[in-house]
């Protein structure tokens, strides 16, 4: 995208990056999939063009693109370029995760209740190898209970935590400093689906740090279907070297998440009971004073110059 000058004003910069948007009224819905801006959609024509002769598309200049696509996702959140993978999804990067980390029989992932089915359904497949995944009951309000997650990290078949970083049907942001400190202290890994915040909600991972977080980019990043990231801490030694990070043979479509309505977040999936379901109540209706929900301008993101972005769920 075209970089935004000291003196460009974020009428200009919507004017020029989202005429198509900003003609119609305000978009309201990035939520969902933010608009490309301008920039973007020419640099994609571009590069598509070239792809029809291979002399101007070498790999020098597609390895020059994915660094740069690495570069800049890593200086989104605090992080160095070589902890950061390319990804399609944000589920593929959580599936990554739920496979490489060595849990045994009896180890407990915890998450929140009503989370999104990427959170779920990969702990839920690896139930075979006898993981158990807890979900902690959301408070009167509706919100996710952070008190209470955090009070069983203490015990001693906790391994884990997968959790949104911004809630896909409420807009309720944790506190990743508090919960990042808690898992630090309790040596308990921490995956975190970053997609609906990503772009709007800072992320410094290296003052929070994160063993795992996943985010494509086609929300609040405004960037194309198909492209995002994981980043994997540097030094998480307890994932064995030898181990594959992306095990084709493990991957199942049942532990892929599918397209599901707010109502019933989960669709039924093979070999899973029908009340898992139940994760996907209706969302309780936000009152005044209520906190956090995810909200901002497309300037911020449009600013950042990210050119990945990705599809949040996979077809099962």
């Amino acid at each position: 995208m075209t970089p935004a000058t000291s003196s460009t004003t974020l009428a200009e910069l919507r004017d020029r990056e989202f005429a198509a948007v900003t003609s119609r009224g305000a978009y309201l819905n990035s939520a969902s999939t933010g608009p490309q801006p301008a920039s973007a959609l020419r640099a994609l024509e571009e590069a598509n063009r070239d792809r029809g002769d291979p002399v101007r598309w070498t790999v020098e200049r597609a390895n020059a693109t994915l660094d740069r696509s690495r570069a800049l996702a890593a200086q989104l959140i605090g992080a160095d370029a070589d902890e950061i993978a390319l990804m399609p999804n944000t589920t593929t990067g959580i599936n990554v995760a739920a496979w490489a980390l060595p849990l045994e029989r009896g180890d407990v992932i915890l998450t929140f209740d009503r989370e999104f089915p990427t959170n779920i359904y990969p702990w839920l497949a690896r139930g075979r190898d006898g993981v158990v995944l807890e979900r902690i009951p959301v408070t009167e309000n509706g919100w996710p209970d952070e008190a209470r997650l955090m009070a069983r990290l203490g015990e001693p078949r906790v391994r884990g935590v997968c959790v949104s970083l911004t809630q896909f049907s409420t807009g309720y942001t944790v506190d990743l400093e508090a919960l990042s400190r808690a898992t630090r202290a309790t040596g308990t890994w921490l995956i975190v689906d970053a997609i609906q915040g990503m772009g709007q909600v800072p992320v410094d991972v290296r003052r929070t740090p994160v063993d795992f977080l996943a985010s494509g980019a086609q929300k609040w990043l405004l960037s194309p279907w198909g492209t995002g990231f994981l980043h994997v801490l540097r030094g998480l030694g307890r994932v064995p070297r030898h181990r594959r990070l992306l095990a084709a043979d493990r991957l199942r479509p049942g532990a892929l998440a599918r397209r599901a309505p707010v109502r019933g977040v989960h669709a039924p999936g093979a070999g899973f009971r029908g009340d898992e379901r139940r994760a996907g109540t209706a969302a309780r209706r936000r009152g005044p004073g209520d906190r956090r929900a995810c909200a901002g301008d497309h300037g911020a993101a449009a600013r950042r110059g990210f050119p990945g972005g990705g599809a949040h769920h996979l077809a099962g």
